[in-house]
């Protein structure tokens, strides 16, 4: 199982498969206990969506408050 974590400043998401402490080096939780398969499902969808392909300055990238609200969303469908 994988935490999902957001990084609001790189604009990028990290599948977190317990090697190390969640919510460290600016990583952010976003859910935890999901398989490799949604996280990448996920991830893949917000890359599409807001175009996170990097080079982005932190206030481009979507806030975390409002990737949160996406993966409600996302767990919805």
């Amino acid at each position: 199982m994988y935490i999902l974590e957001y990084s609001e400043q790189q604009g990028q998401f990290h599948f977190n498969n317990g090697s190390m402490w969640p919510e460290t080096f600016g990583w952010e939780t976003v859910c935890r206990n999901l398989s490799y398969d949604q996280c990448l499902e996920f991830a893949e969808l917000m890359r599409q969506k807001y175009s996170l392909i990097g080079g982005k300055t932190q206030s481009e990238n979507p806030s975390f408050e409002l990737i949160k609200q996406e993966f409600v969303n996302f767990l919805l469908t």
